[in-house]
């Protein structure tokens, strides 16, 4: 085995002496054929975490926008795939940060009018 190229470092394209196949570590996984940098995927991920709209997302790393949809949709449909595998949580206790649980509720009330 032997590097076959570097332009998207540190991920680097290797070829089998043997076969000749080219591989890289996205080889056989949903970012197969991606051609993007470990920073910008992980963005892209963020991104879809958050709920950012695909054309913001593809604006913001200067990437078209129906590329990002495409491996949005196959990201999503593998996390939904997943999920009806695995089945619900373990166990019967559910604990819930205090963030989450007061979320848009304020401290104190504003003073009334006088």
């Amino acid at each position: 085995m032997s590097v076959h190229d570097r332009h998207r470092a540190p991920v680097f394209d290797y070829r089998c002496r043997h076969s000749g196949a080219v591989f890289n570590a996205y080889t056989g996984t949903a970012l197969q054929k991606t051609h993007r940098s470990p920073v910008q995927l992980v963005l892209i991920l963020r991104g879809i975490c958050q709920g950012t709209p695909t054309a913001q997302l593809a604006r913001e790393l200067g990437c078209d926008r129906k590329h990002r949809l495409t491996l949005r949709h196959r990201l999503q449909g593998l996390a939904l795939q997943a999920a009806e595998h695995m089945g619900p949580v373990p166990g019967s206790t559910t604990e819930a940060d205090e963030m989450f649980q007061n979320a848009g509720e304020k401290r104190h009330s504003p003073p009334g009018p006088r």
